[in-house]
């Protein structure tokens, strides 16, 4: 796992996943996304919100990955921290099952 400080940042490090996977054979079965964008007072949130997930979106499909995508999209750190704990609504947990249940299809499928 690398910690990533925002989601552009986390686009460009599966991008470099992505990259390492070609040179050097398949390292990473799949990914998981996990960070959180916090509307704040400008249109940059927008932004970083629907470009990030675009770009992930493209990845996802054009390089058939699997990929649990956690970026959280919220309005406060309270909407954001009921979202992300494990006895709420765990969407971590929840983006790496998505992971691992896409990792298992795409072994199913002989992909």
């Amino acid at each position: 796992a690398t910690p990533i400080a925002n989601a552009e940042e986390c686009v460009v490090a599966m991008s470099q996943a992505l990259r390492a996977r070609e040179d050097d054979g398949e390292l990473y079965d799949g990914f998981v996304l996990l960070g959180v964008v916090i509307r704040g007072e400008t249109t940059h949130y927008d932004i970083v919100a629907n470009e990030s997930n675009r770009v992930i979106m493209d990845l996802i499909v054009d390089a058939d990955l699997a990929v649990g995508n956690g970026i959280l999209t919220v309005e406060n750190g309270e909407q954001a921290w009921a979202r992300a704990k494990v006895d709420d609504k765990d969407k971590g947990g929840a983006a790496a099952r998505a992971a691992l249940d896409m990792i298992a299809l795409r072994e199913r499928l002989g992909v």
